[in-house]
């Protein structure tokens, strides 16, 4: 029987694995991730808040997001 030859790639957590690092930076905590996170983030909030509409305006989440908060009378600050 042959055994696979071990490489880099098998030391990697799956996550990373085939990943490029121009596409990830480290975190202050020293964990790595994406780049793009915030705007992954951002355009998962406003699909959630545009019913998926293509296109949104920043303003606009800011102010459906104060909305929310404003119907939280007893939410905590973070």
């Amino acid at each position: 029987m042959t055994m696979k030859k071990v490489t880099e790639q098998d030391f990697r957590k799956k996550e990373f694995i085939g990943a490029k690092t121009e596409d990830y930076e480290i975190r202050r905590d020293g964990v790595v991730v994406r780049k793009e996170r915030w705007e992954i983030g951002i355009r998962r909030i406003a699909a959630r808040i545009t019913n998926h509409a293509s296109e949104f305006e920043i303003q606009n989440l800011i102010d459906a997001v104060e909305y929310l908060l404003d119907q939280m009378p007893d939410r905590r600050t973070i």
